[in-house]
């Protein structure tokens, strides 16, 4: 357990219906090894949690879920953002989590998957993102500012992203910023609220 994981969890314990009864659905974007889904899912029994990857990485994330036998994680699906088409049974989702993923992501992909979500996720539903994020236009931390220019070694267009962009972004597709969270090593969770449902073109 990481001090990481464990503070993602006390927030989620303040955020989550404590009420059992009420039963939630959770869709993970970009899920990786499925780490946040193993140690996360099973402190909610209320809670169905689906994890997602792309193509190539499906069938490593799809042993690991099968492995655990965590009753509560779905099988992946596979999703990956700009490439794939959104899963279909958005509807159902009461929360979309997106992972450390916003500064892997062109700013285009990003404002694309924003505005995906704005127009498959029902009102009242909830958008986590979490990562580093500059404010006011600047880094955090030197540490930062040295992996956003690594990032941009790799890709001109990747690199973190500012905490104003992705509300106004959010804003403009339906969103409102429901709290701002600190993490550890300088990351945020950024908490976004779907306001009333309105259809956007995509």
């Amino acid at each position: 357990m990481t001090t990481y994981n464990q503070t993602l969890l006390n927030i989620l314990e303040e955020i989550f219906p404590a009420d059992e009864r009420e039963k939630k659905r959770l869709l993970e974007i970009a899920s990786e090894s499925g780490e946040l889904a193993l140690f996360l899912a099973p402190h909610f029994s209320n809670l169905t949690w689906t994890t997602s990857e792309k193509k190539e990485k499906l069938s490593s994330l799809k042993k690991i879920i099968l492995d655990s036998k965590i009753a509560n994680i779905q099988c992946p699906l596979c999703y990956e953002v700009g490439v794939d088409e959104f899963p279909k049974n958005h509807a159902g989702y009461n929360y979309l989590f997106v992972n450390n993923l916003i500064a892997y992501l062109t700013w285009k992909q990003a404002k694309g998957l924003m505005k995906t979500m704005g127009n498959r996720m029902r009102e009242g539903s909830q958008v986590f993102i979490t990562g580093p994020l500059k404010y006011n236009g600047h880094f955090l931390s030197e540490i930062q500012e040295s992996f956003d220019k690594k990032l941009k070694e790799k890709d001109s267009k990747l690199g973190i992203r500012s905490f104003e962009d992705i509300c106004d972004c959010m804003k403009k597709n339906g969103f409102d910023l429901y709290q701002d969270f600190e993490l550890p090593e300088l990351e945020h969770l950024l908490v976004f609220t779907r306001l009333e449902r309105v259809v956007l073109g995509e």
